[in-house]
């Protein structure tokens, strides 16, 4: 089995078997997705699409709270305020690509989605090909409460 390195990272990746693990841990933040998550993410997909030894991905989280509560709005806010717009930009960008290429992804994959799942959320995990919604999830998409239109192709 591969493993990430670092078991504080904010995605943890690792292979078991024959499947590609992909485990959300920013338990403190209900694993809001920051540039570093949606990067992990992506290179992961990228790397095992045309692996071979890999079946299927997996996506889940290790927070019994939350699976994702969307894209990590006070990083959003800060760089805005601090002038650093284009930053934002870039992330919107990198997040809506990784949410594009999970919908046409040739492998299956899996989400089990427990907990709260909102906005960003959603959108890592209903473009792949299987859901698994436990009991405990609940889903939501405050952005729309804003006036600000779905960005996640899930509405």
């Amino acid at each position: 089995m591969t493993k990430s390195v670092d078991s504080t990272a904010p995605v943890l990746t690792s292979v078991r078997q024959r499947t590609g693990v992909i485990e959300l841990n920013r338990p403190k933040a209900l694993n809001s997705l920051n540039p570093e998550m949606i990067d992990i993410i992506a290179k992961a997909v990228k790397n095992w699409e045309d692996d071979d030894s890999i079946d299927q991905i997996v996506l889940y989280t290790t927070n019994p709270k939350a699976f994702c509560a969307g894209g990590d709005v006070r990083f959003a806010r800060d760089n805005i305020l601090s002038g650093d717009a284009q930053l934002v930009d870039d992330f919107f960008a990198a997040e809506y690509t990784l949410n594009g290429k999970l919908s046409t992804y040739k492998k299956p994959l899996v989400s089990i989605i427990d907990g709260v799942v909102m906005g960003g959320g959603l959108g890592i995990s209903l473009h792949g090909s299987h859901r698994v919604v436990t009991e405990n999830a609940f889903a939501s998409m405050p952005e729309m409460a804003i006036g600000y239109f779905t960005d996640v192709g899930v509405a």
